[in-house]
C-alpha cells in the first residue's frame, strides 16, 4: 500500500468539513426526490457520518488535546 500524509487540518477541511458529504448524504443532497425529501432523514444521515469521521480522525490523528508523537499506522 502507498503511504500518504496528511494533517489533521487537512482531514478536516477535505474529509469531515466537506459540503457535500459522503455516500448516503451526498447521495441525498444531490436528489432529494429519491429519498422521499425527509428532512428528519437526511439530519439523522449527516449526525451519523460526522460521528463516524469524528472517530476515524481520532484513531488517525489521537485526541485533539494530545501533543504530535508522529504517529505511524
Amino acid at each position: 500500500m502507498e503511504k500518504i500524509t496528511i494533517t489533521r487540518e487537512e482531514f478536516r477541511q477535505r474529509i469531515t468539513q466537506n459540503p457535500r458529504g459522503f455516500a448516503m448524504v451526498r447521495a441525498m443532497k444531490e436528489a432529494p426526490e429519491k429519498f422521499s425529501g425527509n428532512p428528519i432523514m437526511l439530519l439523522m444521515e449527516e449526525l451519523t457520518q460526522t460521528i463516524t469521521l469524528k472517530e476515524v480522525e481520532e484513531e488517525l490523528f489521537g485526541p485533539e488535546d494530545e501533543p504530535h508523537d508522529d504517529r505511524r499506522i
